[in-house]
């Protein structure tokens, strides 16, 4: 295998690759999404729902979502971790994944399979070509930021300062019984006391504080290959790290677990000087680790980790989310039953942040509840990015989300280039995480950019104190300069002292 330094030449795209080579590769991107998307939808049976039907549609798609990106991965070229092409694997995690396992029947017909088909199919082919018409530069504060490393101390100060934060979410409602605290790890998910509803009110508040703690693993890591895995200091971040993990878990959330710990594993990744076999091996093993703590946290979250399986035989296979089978019953039921939400779906994104404390009447939904149309209470039912741009409009509107995915890309990419290269790889494995997350649900997309809002806020905050730090040294320095000089030369009177 060619390997290649993972350290970029300049912090802008045109020194990853050349413009040409860029557009052959989004040119390629697009052929192999458009051709064998074309051959999925074709290979759709006239009756789908029977168990393991659609493994070989789903299998010739995620060869098409997937082609590109491997080629560039087993190049060992910096473009194996372009955005788009986590993206793209995202893609296939999020809405493939579960039908080529075919273990479910997909209770869809032939029409409706096939257009949620077409619907990855656009939504892909955007995100290429929107990644090739995103933003050349970031603002200058933001990349001055990135482009500035913080030290070592200064890296241990702020995973500690995140750890302290994010664990307020579950002290605080056991009264900083710390005892209480760790004996709901392993607990069924709504049995501990930081467990909120829907609606929540002042305990929202520090609901959010646990977004500190989504980036201390990644922390604990860059410590690490910084100063060594035996350092003491490494050893203590580590051990919050994996303290965190486990509260997180608690709730059930696989998603939080999965982007925790792998932005934490890309960040290991970026900061290794070559990408080799090794390197790549040990992603894939740490990658196979995580779907199977993940695998875990879905069958044990309901009873709790110690407690028996409530559905034995059900998660005999990775299981996801069901997210292509969502899809097909929203394109089923919109228009013809339910009208497209237009606006509203976007309203409700961008309304997300606001505290329902300010805002009593602040809507619940989009206008559209899938558990309710179909008849199932008591649950919250995910339909990927790509359902919830459908909801708006239909497929213009899938494709036009496509290409804002891709646009989030293009900057996304600058992100990780300036980070890396200003010794920021915690930033950049972060930035990619969410958006992998993102495909999920477009509420995910705002929720977990809190953790990369955090974390930059963490680390301005430590530079800013590393600056006065250094300009109190300075002042310290130069007034010891000063007095010897004085006592050297009593009858000076001048205002200038030699340094």
């Amino acid at each position: 295998m060619h390997v290649s330094n993972l350290r970029p030449a300049a912090p802008n795209s045109s020194a990853i690759e050349s413009r040409l080579k860029q557009k052959i590769r989004i040119a390629a991107g697009v052929l192999a999404v458009s051709v064998f998307g074309a051959l999925a939808i074709d290979l759709v049976p006239a009756d789908p729902r029977p168990a393991g039907e659609l493994v070989a549609a789903g299998i010739v798609m995620a060869i098409g979502l997937l082609l590109v990106p491997v080629v560039y991965a087993y190049r060992g070229t910096e473009r194996a971790f372009r955005a788009e092409h986590i993206v793209s694997i995202g893609l296939f995690y999020w809405l493939l994944l579960d039908i080529i396992q075919g273990v479910e029947d997909v209770d869809l017909s032939q029409e409706v399979t096939q257009q949620a088909f077409l619907a990855i199919v656009l939504t892909a082919v955007g995100i290429w070509i929107g990644s090739a018409f995103g933003p050349r530069r970031l603002p200058s504060r933001i990349g001055r930021m990135l482009d500035n490393s913080v030290d070592n101390e200064s890296l241990f100060r702020a995973g500690v300062l995140c750890f302290a934060l994010g664990m307020l979410k579950f002290l605080i409602p056991t009264e900083f019984d710390i005892f209480e605290a760790v004996s709901f790890i392993g607990a069924p998910r709504w049995s501990a006391p930081w467990g909120r509803g829907q609606l929540g009110g002042l305990d929202a508040f520090w609901d959010h504080l646990q977004y500190f703690g989504y980036v201390v693993p990644t922390l604990a890591v860059a410590y690490g290959v910084r100063r060594g895995w035996y350092s003491i200091k490494t050893v203590m971040l580590l051990t919050c790290a994996v303290v965190m993990v486990l509260f997180l878990s608690q709730s059930g959330g696989r998603r939080i677990v999965g982007v925790t710990v792998g932005s934490a594993m890309l960040c290991w990744v970026f900061m290794q000087r070559r990408l080799n076999l090794r390197t790549i091996a040990v992603l894939l093993t740490g990658s196979a680790a995580l779907l199977a703590a993940m695998q875990f946290i879905l069958e044990h979250r309901n009873q709790g980790w110690f407690g028996e399986d409530s559905r034995p035989g059900y998660f005999k296979t990775l299981h996801v989310d069901d997210n292509f089978f969502r899809l097909g019953q929203i394109i089923e039921l919109v228009p013809a039953e339910h009208p497209y939400v237009y606006l509203q779906q976007l309203f409700f994104i961008v309304i997300r942040p606001i505290p329902r404390y300010f805002w009593e009447g602040k809507p619940i939904d989009p206008g559209f509840n899938l558990p309710e149309l179909i008849g199932i209470t008591g649950v919250s039912l995910s339909t990927s990015m790509i359902g919830e741009w459908y909801l708006v409009w239909g497929m213009p509107t899938v494709l036009l989300g496509g290409l804002a995915m891709g646009l989030l890309c293009a900057a996304v990419n600058l992100v990780v280039v300036r980070s890396r290269k200003g010794g920021n790889a915690a930033v950049a494995a972060i930035s990619l995480m969410v958006i992998f997350a993102a495909l999920r649900s477009l509420q995910d997309l705002v929720l977990m950019s809190y953790a990369i809002m955090a974390l930059l806020g963490v680390m301005a905050l430590l530079r800013r104190a590393q600056r006065t730090r250094r300009r109190l040294s300075g002042s310290v320095k130069r007034g010891r300069r000063r007095r010897i000089h004085e006592a050297l030369r009593p009858d000076f009177k001048g205002d200038r002292y030699p340094e």
